[in-house]
């Protein structure tokens, strides 16, 4: 927990508690073909408290004129 401490003319100070937010995502690729790559990882996000993390897993498709495609699925079900 972050504290922040506002010092005031007087003397005295006032503490205020700083919120905490972060949202982030990584993925770990396994490059064993041209075209087709499995792929595993985790998605992490704090919002007021809120804390919500899952684990995604997937693959990665280069399909043809070079388009890259992604299939996920994370663990509460929900595929991207």
């Amino acid at each position: 927990m972050i504290y922040i401490l506002v010092f005031l003319s007087d003397g005295r100070y006032e503490r205020y508690q700083a919120h905490t937010v972060y949202f982030g995502e990584i993925a770990f690729d396994l490059v064993n073909e041209k075209n087709v790559n499995p792929a595993v990882g985790g998605q992490f996000e704090n919002e007021d408290d809120d804390v919500e993390n899952t684990a995604i897993t997937g693959a990665h498709y280069l399909l043809p004129l070079l388009i890259e495609a992604d299939l996920r699925i994370d663990s509460e079900g929900d595929g991207r």
